[in-house]
């Protein structure tokens, strides 16, 4: 598995303010859709769970705040 902030680091460094569209799915979607397929897999090495009050769906990551 690759780790997703590796691969952006350059174009999202630590500490920038960006610019997120999200879509936040309903509790019911999450445990259905969501968390409940994926629980298993949280406990291997490497992955770490994510409460379901923050999952989310990135929509569009646009710009830093500052150049706005």
């Amino acid at each position: 598995m690759e780790d997703f902030f590796a691969g952006v680091v350059d174009r999202w460094p630590p500490g920038q303010e960006d610019y997120h569209w999200h879509a936040l799915p309903g509790p019911a979607a999450v445990r259905e859709c969501l968390s409940g397929q994926y629980r298993e897999l949280t406990h291997r090495p490497g992955l770490a769970p994510v409460r379901d009050q923050w999952m989310h769906i990135t929509v569009q990551h646009f710009a830093p705040v500052t150049t706005i």
